[in-house]
């Protein structure tokens, strides 16, 4: 019989190593990592593919938002404005889902047999409401996720990592301690969307609505008011608003 603690801590030693090649998870371990044992406990699991099997589609927007961190195996992800993409062993797909209501804008199928770690958004986003004291990492890195999102036309999305959102840079960029933060390279880099100035644009096209408020956990994330410089990410269904963060302003 093994005990419950240490069965937290069995998941978090497997699969905290799969979370570290994002630098978002990398770094909540530093400052949180109890919440980040719970997270491998209770909001991953695993999800064995066949050759051929249909991960998600595009225009699907899933019933149980998730984000994926490929395991083992190959995926060959297309998107009309992007082309086709493989998919290797420590990337990931569908980040979107923690910090936005979001619809897949590509079509994502297995090129040989395939293991994912699943992280489970809303069991992710309970937990890390549950360690109030570290949640303002999330809450800036969140802003800067939804930012560039705004900052992009409808036809650029893509369900998979994009460059040009410079992750690592995002994620120290949240660091309450920056000195200390771990990250990839020691050479930041400002790239794309950060050469400019944050702003929030409306996505454009024809099937452009006014979005709604995420579930509970994602409410309580937001829980300051919104000020002038608060951002929406408008799709086709779903939104996430952040309000104006202290520790945040200079995003």
């Amino acid at each position: 019989l093994v005990s419950e603690p240490l069965r937290v801590e069995l998941h978090f030693e497997i699969n905290m190593p799969i979370l570290e090649a994002h630098g978002f998870f990398r770094n909540y371990c530093d400052i949180a990592p109890g919440m980040m044992r719970q997270a491998c406990h209770q909001a991953i699991t695993r999800l064995p593919l066949s050759r051929g099997d249909v991960l998600f589609s595009a225009g699907e927007v899933p019933p149980v938002p998730r984000m994926y961190f490929l395991y083992a195996g190959k995926l060959k992800y297309e998107n009309p404005a992007h082309g086709s993409k493989t998919v290797h062993k420590g990337e990931w797909a569908c980040e979107a889902v923690l910090w936005t209501q979001w619809m897949h804008y590509g079509l994502c199928r297995t090129k040989t047999e395939c293991t994912l770690v699943v992280l489970e958004a809303t069991n992710f986003q309970n937990i890390a409401l549950q360690h109030q004291a570290q949640i303002n990492y999330a809450r800036i890195y969140g802003k800067a996720f939804v930012q560039h999102l705004n900052s992009l036309d409808e036809h650029q999305f893509t369900d998979l990592e994009d460059p040009e959102m410079d992750i690592e840079w995002m994620a120290w960029r949240a660091h309450p301690d920056k000195k200390n933060a771990r990250r990839r390279s020691s050479n930041i880099r400002v790239t794309g969307f950060f050469k400019t100035v944050l702003r929030t644009t409306e996505l454009r096209g024809s099937t452009r609505s006014r979005l709604t408020e995420g579930s509970s956990a994602r409410d309580s994330l937001e829980k300051t008011p919104r000020s002038r410089d608060s951002m929406d990410f408008q799709g086709r269904r779903g939104s996430m608003t952040y309000g104006h963060e202290s520790d945040g302003q200079n995003l």
